[in-house]
């Protein structure tokens, strides 16, 4: 709703709901979004009213851009047409992609411009160009603008192949990988004097473990249970057992591995209802074989 309200405000008055001019963080009920998505929505709120349908087009759009980026990457990787085919039609049909894209979701839009940009560096690096470099350097950009977390996505991904080919020598590569980056900076120059507002992250803030304030009060639970129950052992030793990081460490390993686990993807899916088709997983069952295979 807030999506919808602030693109038909743009739309009539160049304004947010707050009064802001053309805003690069849009204050919304202060969860502060990111503007790739209201700003994409706002000629189909002019062309079709403001309507539910208008304000979910970016969304079917990215969802089949993201089936069209991966058909062409697994073609440009594999060489086989049919393998290509078969990878896009098992996009198209999965239940995540296609649940997430009936939906007005930033992240959705986030991910077509990510897949397009992975595309084209792939090609890039088989057959450099301009063109081509700064199109997907832009295209990472606009990740930026459009989803919290593929600002640290894309930057590590980035940062993982330039620290890669710079150990293996593929100095070639790197130069190109390097334009790449370059091309990111420039594109997301109008977001520098923002990325350390609060607004840029505010919803880190909302969902991260590391501000959750549970944390304390776990640790603090764990320590007198260590205490109370073992009182041989010294309180510095439940200190050391039981504290910030060993508490952070055992979420992250709990939280990453609950979206790889095969319960996930392939029989319950999330446990937010809008992001789940109930009954089913991210993906078919009859997926599992090829999820195991890919282990080995």
């Amino acid at each position: 709703m807030s999506l919808g309200y602030n693109a038909y405000s743009i739309l009539k008055t160049g304004k947010d709901e707050w009064n802001k001019i053309l805003p690069l963080s849009f204050t919304a009920f202060g969860d502060y979004k990111l503007p790739a998505y209201i700003y994409a929505s706002v000629p189909f709120i002019g062309a079709f009213g403001l309507n539910p349908i208008s304000i979910k087009i970016p969304s079917i759009i990215s969802g089949l851009i993201i089936v069209m980026a991966i058909y062409l990457l697994v073609k440009q990787i594999s060489q086989k047409q049919t393998l290509a085919i078969i990878a896009a039609l098992i996009a198209a049909i999965n239940p995540w992609p296609v649940h997430l894209s009936r939906q007005a979701l930033e992240s959705n839009l986030a991910l077509a411009f990510f897949s397009l940009a992975i595309y084209l560096t792939q090609k890039a690096l088989k057959s450099p160009s301009k063109k081509l470099i700064i199109s997907a350097g832009i295209l990472f950009g606009l990740t930026f603008y459009s989803y919290i977390a593929y600002r640290f996505i894309t930057t590590v991904l980035i940062l993982c192949l330039i620290f890669y080919h710079f150990w293996e020598k593929n100095y070639k590569t790197l130069n190109l990988i390097k334009k790449i980056g370059l091309v990111i900076l420039i594109t997301i120059i109008p977001l520098l004097p923002q990325l350390f507002r609060f607004s840029n992250h505010a919803r880190f803030s909302q969902v991260s473990m590391f501000t959750d304030s549970g944390v304390v009060s776990e640790v603090i639970e764990d320590n007198n249970f260590c205490y109370l129950n073992n009182q041989s052992f010294l309180p510095k030793i439940c200190r050391l057992l039981f504290n910030k990081p060993s508490v952070w460490t055992f979420r992250f390993i709990k939280n990453y591995s609950q979206f790889i686990l095969p319960s996930f993807l392939f029989l319950e899916g999330d446990q937010s209802h809008y992001l789940n088709v109930p009954g089913f997983g991210a993906f078919f069952a009859f997926l599992l074989p090829f999820y195991i295979f890919g282990f080995y």
